[in-house]
């Protein structure tokens, strides 16, 4: 041991893990950095040899005429409605199966947890072409709910999983200690273990957004109407036919990104809380 209580190798370790940390968060953000500072530069900047890599001077530019060449605020309205509707529906039954998988007498649930979890890893490309034979035969191609329905279906395993181990964090002390003062078993889902789970459901909720946001296959098959597209597909719409407009892809995909950084930073102690209790002690 040296003076300061760690030694040599104890050091180089901590150091090294820094440096890891450091590397790690270069390489996850310099991406998006590299997006932003592009949708504020002039298009002679971003074509500009050698290249320019701050904006001077920063200009929105791109932003405005991001809404004039396409209609963005249809798109963020529907990517809106679709996220939020996709995260009710799915958060909603995910609540009601897995307390039935961590409270009831249910045969085999670890087996039906399993289940889900090799129903999530089926490619979404592999049913592209069902789902939109099956919405065409019953005509919701071009609405939301061809596009809510599958999200929900789709981000219901990892939320089933999720929430039944969280519920199994809870003791079922207050549980028992709610039926006998009277409460029914929905009372005491709504009233007991719905509150006590708020990190587990927020971690649900989020993780469902998010994917029904950034999804781009189905939202790009299932709807042909410019006006129904979400903002993943509404980006494509900027593209020219000979050049390619990487100011206003980006100051698109920027407009894109924004809603979910936010959501993120606001309640990343949520997501973290609900990951961790589920993984450390379900």
């Amino acid at each position: 041991m040296t003076r300061n209580g760690l030694d040599f190798d104890t050091k180089l370790q901590y150091f090294g893990f820094y440096v890891a940390v450091v590397l790690l968060i270069v390489y996850s953000f310099t991406p998006a950095l590299w997006l932003i500072l592009t949708s504020l530069k002039e298009t002679s900047q971003i074509i500009k040899v050698p290249l320019q890599y701050i904006p001077n001077p920063v200009t929105f530019e791109q932003y405005s005429q991001v809404f004039e060449r396409a209609p963005f605020g249809a798109f963020i309205l529907n990517s809106v409605i679709v996220s939020l509707s996709s995260m009710v529906l799915t958060v909603f039954i995910a609540t009601l199966a897995s307390y039935a998988l961590a409270r009831l007498r249910v045969r085999h649930k670890q087996a039906w947890l399993t289940a889900f979890l090799l129903i999530s890893t089926y490619p979404l490309i592999a049913l592209m072409v069902p789902l939109f034979q099956t919405f065409r035969e019953i005509g919701l191609l071009n609405t939301y709910p061809a596009l809510i329905l599958p999200y929900s279906v789709f981000s219901m395993p990892i939320s089933i999983w999720i929430l039944t181990t969280f519920f199994r964090t809870i003791p079922s002390d207050l549980e028992d200690a709610a039926l006998i003062d009277g409460c029914s078993r929905v009372g005491t889902l709504i009233r007991v273990i719905f509150p006590l789970s708020a990190p587990g459901v927020a971690t649900a909720s989020m993780i469902t957004f998010v994917n029904s946001w950034n999804e781009f296959t189905l939202a790009f098959s299932l709807m042909s109407d410019e006006h129904r597209y979400t903002l993943p597909v509404g980006v494509t719409l900027l593209r020219d036919q000979f050049v390619t407009p990487w100011g206003l892809i980006s100051a698109g995909a920027t407009i894109t990104i924004i809603p979910l950084v936010l959501l993120i930073v606001f309640y990343q102690k949520s997501l973290i809380s609900g990951l961790t209790a589920g993984s450390v002690k379900g």
